[in-house]
């Protein structure tokens, strides 16, 4: 039987309208003397549509340049497991860092429990420094709150499960320091062309929050956060980034629910083979959890960090026992000079995946540490660079001991600011 991978997809597609027009300066004393320059201008209407598989909004709409004043609005519609709407509308400042307000209200539903989620969030930015060779630096400040109600709840025994099932509400502010530019490189890391404009820059937030449970207030407590993000984009290493959280509650003078996650991703120089040259692409990525109650647990592959419900037996490769940290280490290499045949560009790739789950006392739980390897083709339009790049592979998993086929899109999805929106640190 074939087995999907599960891939962070997200799906990018534009429609414009572009209505252009002229205006000439005319003298009114000597209607023969016009100025010989003319100022062409267009309005620009462009649509933005976004899918999202890892367990946030299935479908987002974007509006840019709402009503010709540099607005823009994002709608969130969730379907499946998830049943809502969300929207936040942003308003560009002087110095074009966007002031931005949002909520969201939806449903999600599960076997053994179902509940509303309402959330409303601010955020302004402040104290922009001058732009420097479009390198602009500016410090934020965001809040949020959320309300969750449960309309379907499991018979629970014991305290084991925290807080995990009961209504609360939980407010969250968050200040940053965000230095956000943007570089073409000459090789594509991502994409087959050249020219690709890769984040450089970085950002450090430190987060605070406050969860009240109204039906019993002993168990309110506090949440501390801090993250950051560092690009790197430079003619001898490429490209390098790396990111780090880590979060915990305070609950009566104890860290309960805490988690750390780290993020290396490293495109080093190309490996020169003759005529041609290897691309090759390194990514780590480690997450750990301390003092979870039992719905908090992580599976091998990404999922809803709002699921309640154990990662399904299919999912685990036969593991048992809970898994409380997992490494995932992915090895790609494919070649540098892409092969043209009409309108397609594509090159040949190849990738190895290791992944090491651990449990409650930090024990190895998978026997192989081979997640995947196999052979693939990264496809492309050869004139049109707007167009995704669309990644084929195909492979054979050790761990799960069947083939993995897998469909997905190779764009950045690094930036140089996490979400502005105040949010728990996901255990995922």
């Amino acid at each position: 039987m074939l087995r999907w991978v599960h891939l962070p997809v997200k799906v990018i597609l534009f429609l414009s309208v572009s209505l252009p027009f002229q205006l000439a300066a005319m003298d009114a004393i000597d209607e023969s003397a016009l100025v010989d320059k003319c100022v062409q201008t267009a309005k620009r209407f462009p649509i933005e549509v976004a899918m999202d598989l890892e367990g946030g909004p299935l479908l987002t709409l974007t509006h840019d340049i709402l009503w010709g004043c540099g607005h823009k609005m994002n709608h969130y519609l969730f379907f499946n497991k998830k049943s809502g709407y969300g929207l936040d509308y942003r308003l560009p400042t002087v110095e074009e860092i966007p002031l931005i307000i949002g909520g969201q209200c939806y449903k999600q539903t599960a076997k053994t429990y179902a509940f509303y989620l309402k959330d409303i969030w601010f955020s302004c930015p402040f104290a922009p420094s001058k732009l420097k060779r479009g390198k602009p630096t500016y410090y934020f400040a965001a809040v949020s709150g959320y309300d969750k109600q449960f309309t379907k709840q499991p018979a629970i025994a014991g305290s084991g499960f925290g807080i995990s099932y009961m209504d609360s509400r939980l407010f969250l502010c968050k200040l940053g320091l965000v230095s956000d530019a943007y570089q073409a490189s000459r090789g594509g890391v991502y994409t087959l062309h050249k020219g690709e404009h890769l984040p450089k820059g970085g950002a450090i937030e430190v987060t605070y929050g406050y969860q009240k449970v109204p039906k019993n207030t002993q168990l309110n407590r506090h949440y501390v956060a801090i993250s950051g993000i560092k690009n790197i984009v430079h003619a001898s290493c490429r490209y390098l980034y790396v990111a780090f959280a880590t979060a915990a509650f305070l609950h009566r003078n104890h860290w309960e629910e805490g988690i750390l996650k780290g993020t290396l991703a490293y495109a080093p120089p190309l490996l020169h083979t003759g005529r041609n040259a290897i691309t090759p692409f390194i990514r780590m990525d480690y997450i750990a959890g301390y003092r979870l109650p039992k719905t908090k647990r992580l599976a091998i592959f990404y999922r809803d960090p709002e699921e309640l419900e154990l990662p399904d037996k299919a999912d685990l490769a036969g593991i048992t026992q809970p898994i409380h940290a997992r490494f995932n280490l992915a090895l790609h290499s494919r070649l540098h000079r892409p092969i043209n045949y009409a309108f397609i560009r594509f090159a040949l790739l190849g990738f190895v995946n290791f992944i090491a789950l651990y449990g409650r006392d930090y024990a190895l739980l998978n026997s192989t540490l081979v997640e995947a390897y196999g052979i693939g083709l990264r496809l492309a339009h050869n004139t049109i660079r707007e167009w995704p790049t669309i990644e084929c592979k195909i492979g054979y998993s050790p761990l799960f001991q069947q083939l993995v086929p897998s469909i997905g899109l190779a764009i950045c999805t690094f930036k140089n600011l996490s979400n502005p929106k105040p949010m728990l640190v996901a255990y995922s």
